[in-house]
């Protein structure tokens, strides 16, 4: 199928800027296309119609060459492809059957471009995430040396990228320390079962929890005191299966400090250190996380000892123990309230961030209460059943705001806690988008029924219900 010559021509000039509703990550129109729909306001339901009506011309072409047994992924002259236009039209659908057919979606235009530099120049974070998910390679360069993370226009987007090249980059390390892992156990006998065997032995293995464990587990918790019950309770979750271990310092681990801020400054410094493993910033008094979307050895008791005895919080790298360690001792120096506000968004990190800010303001503190520290622990999984749900950025999302009060005596002893819970997202429960899911209290419900209970109530698959 021949293309279009306006589309040609937008592709290769690679800035052209469809005017069209671009998709951010989060499925709303994005940032900085929200000021052309507001001066374009009267204009903007044409430009609609006039963009669905090509994206269903395009799909009933694409839908003709598979009925003709044609390839989808046949560039023309310039190297240009169906996924290339799609993806930087945002012309969803498109991609969804492109994707489906087994196009090769790391296909090159003759600038190098791929599906991902168009769809990140032209900010369309839906496409983005339906290549990701078809796994495109975001480490691929352009022939200017760019990859599309370095093309990106939006912030929000390029972030996204830059953790999708991280994955990519750890997943290739992983599959190469498993060729040598093979290599090393290659023999002449390729059936030998033996080595196999062996080579998987090398892997960890999770030891069963044995009943005799739990009966002293449960012993233990009733014998000793609130404090020593922390030891079990409070870091549950945080080990990685690697040594705990803050990253180095850095002369950059205050961006404050650096000689001139400005907004290209801060996102290259970030940059990099988030290239360097190091997911959190200062900027004076504000800490910002970078979400690596994968467990870090960097948390757990012996990190939070470190904070907890230092006698200067800067001496350390950057770290949310760091920030709840000098809440504690500002609380306790100025006899007065401390507050932290975690903002960001979906999908950033804010509930893990908050989790790990109590962890360590309860470890650091005792309670007067026995268990009272445990207690407060196990708030969140009851809240996250009712308030989280799944969202196409985000498995286990908070759909509402959430305020912690934590209450201590002047000599810094937990006395209890307060949590209240605001704009939970209700509409929910009634209509959510199809690659998202209802809060998780309804899936555990269905999980937990028993088949005569689904018949009689005339339940099927939980996907099939709102």
């Amino acid at each position: 199928m021949d293309l279009h010559q306006d589309e040609k021509q937008s592709l290769l000039k690679f800035g052209s800027e469809p005017r069209v509703r671009r998709k951010s990550l989060d499925g709303s129109a994005s940032c900085g296309s929200r000021a052309k729909i507001i001066q374009n306001d009267i204009l903007m339901p044409q430009i609609d119609n006039v963009r669905i009506s090509k994206e269903q011309v395009m799909l009933e072409d694409c839908q003709k060459l598979l009925d003709q047994n044609e390839e989808l992924d046949k560039p023309d002259k310039y190297g240009i492809t169906l996924l290339h236009i799609a993806a930087a039209k945002a012309y969803e659908n498109v991609v969804r059957l492109l994707i489906k057919n087994s196009v090769n979606v790391d296909a090159r235009d003759e600038t190098g471009a791929t599906a991902l530099h168009l769809s990140a120049k032209h900010s369309q974070g839906l496409i983005i995430k339906l290549l990701l998910d078809a796994k495109a390679n975001p480490c691929l360069r352009d022939k200017f040396g760019r990859k599309p993370s370095e093309v990106a226009r939006e912030t929000v987007i390029r972030l996204a990228l830059i953790c999708a090249e991280v994955k990519h980059e750890r997943y290739e390390q992983s599959e190469d320390s498993l060729e040598e892992e093979q290599e090393n156990f290659e023999t002449e006998d390729d059936d030998d079962d033996e080595r196999l065997f062996i080579m998987l032995e090398k892997w960890p293995v999770k030891n069963a929890t044995t009943t005799e464990t739990l009966e002293q587990k449960h012993s233990q918790l009733k014998e000793e005191e609130d404090v020593q019950t922390l030891d079990i309770d409070i870091f549950h979750g945080t080990s990685t299966g690697h040594e705990s271990s803050l990253p180095n310092k850095y002369s950059n681990d205050d961006l404050a400090q650096l000689p001139e801020i400005n907004e290209q400054s801060l996102l290259f410094d970030l940059e990099i250190r988030f290239r360097q493993g190091q997911v959190y910033t200062w900027i004076g008094d504000i800490l910002i996380a970078l979400n690596p979307f994968s467990l870090l050895p960097i948390y757990g008791r012996k990190i939070s000892e470190l904070f907890k005895l230092t006698e200067s919080i800067v001496s350390l790298s950057p770290h949310i123990y760091g920030c709840a360690e000098r809440l504690y001792r500002n609380m306790l120096r100025e006899q007065a309230s401390q507050c932290v506000v975690i903002s960001g968004l979906s999908g950033s990190g804010k509930t893990e961030s908050c989790k790990y800010i109590v962890q360590h303001l309860l470890s650091r503190a005792i309670s007067f209460e026995t268990m009272l520290n445990v207690k407060i622990n196990q708030v969140n999984p009851l809240m996250e059943a009712f308030g989280n749900a799944k969202t196409w950025i985000n498995n286990n999302s908070s759909r509402f705001g959430k305020y912690l009060e934590i209450h201590f005596s002047q000599t810094g002893n937990v006395l209890g806690a307060h949590l209240k819970e605001y704009l939970l997202e209700k509409s929910r429960v009634i209509s959510h988008n199809s690659d998202e899911g209802n809060f998780h209290i309804f899936y555990m419900l269905f999980a937990g029924l028993s088949q005569e209970t689904l018949a009689r109530n005339g339940l099927r698959m939980p996907n099939e219900h709102r």
